[in-house]
């Protein structure tokens, strides 16, 4: 038995909305680093109030990328700041406690892309070492993996 995912990852889809938000982030940070800017309200996890088109822009930029398919339905914690002067540029979600990720996947799937191409799929192997009798198995269910990044322990 093999396990297959029900929709493949577009891979180049996700490389692309990622270098997106990384370009504009970095963008608009080094600009907002001698941009005047003023706080969101304290409490709320709205994006800070925008003086300049530059960062109307990001917001804008961040606002559809973060929201629009495929992931309007990921939750997103994000905090951009000003590199020089530490001010909040754009904010969603500042207070929910989240598993981190890291920026080093970034790097991961550039690495991967590169060494297994686009195209390749991870395949999932479930076996087992006991009989089945009237639709019950005695014995143990075995999953045995290839490096599947979407399984998780809920799977």
């Amino acid at each position: 038995v093999s396990y297959k995912l029900a929709r493949p990852i577009d891979w180049s889809r996700l490389l692309a909305i990622t270098t997106s938000i990384a370009v504009a982030v970095l963008t608009v940070t080094g600009c907002a680093s001698r941009l005047p800017t003023a706080t969101a309200f304290p409490g709320t996890s709205t994006s800070s109030v925008l003086d300049t088109p530059a960062l109307a822009r990001l917001h804008r930029i961040l606002d559809k990328t973060l929201y629009s398919a495929p992931l309007e339905t990921t939750l997103w914690g994000v905090d951009v700041r000003s590199i020089d002067r530490h001010e909040q540029i754009f904010t969603r979600n500042p207070d929910v406690l989240l598993t981190p990720a890291s920026t080093l996947k970034i790097i991961t799937l550039a690495v991967a892309s590169q060494q297994l191409g686009w195209n390749d799929r991870f395949e999932t192997v479930l076996f087992t070492n006991g009989r089945i009798e009237q639709n019950v198995l005695h014995g143990d269910l075995i999953a045995r993996g290839s490096g599947d990044p979407t399984i998780d322990n809920d799977v």
